[in-house]
Parts: structure tokens; C-alpha cells; sequence
């Protein structure tokens, strides 16, 4: 089964994380629905605890 977290902005379709665009339309997802965004938000947050607690 998959996960999906993200609606397309254009028709509402569910999308996966992995696919770069809507399985209904094949509209391009926006970066902030990319895999590349959730990798920069978990190494700032590693960034920010390190840093914290140096």
C-alpha cells in the first residue's frame, strides 16, 4: 500500500513522495512536495540539534 501525503495543486489527485508528478494530470509536483525538501528539513533540524547541543 502506498503513502501518499500530497493532493495535487491541479486536480486534487493524491500523490506518492517518490513521483515527480501527478498520476492524473502529470502536472510537476512543487519543490515542497519533493523528496530533495524533506531531506533539506531533516538535515537542518540535524544541523540545528548539533549545534545546540555542542
Amino acid at each position: 500500500m502506498a503513502l501518499r501525503l500530497y493532493h495535487c495543486a491541479k486536480c486534487g489527485h493524491k500523490m506518492r513522495l517518490a513521483s515527480s508528478q501527478c498520476g492524473r494530470c502529470y502536472s510537476k509536483k512543487p519543490f515542497h512536495q519533493t523528496i530533495g525538501a524533506l531531506f533539506l528539513v531533516v538535515v537542518c533540524i540535524g544541523s540545528v540539534t548539533v549545534v545546540a547541543f555542542a
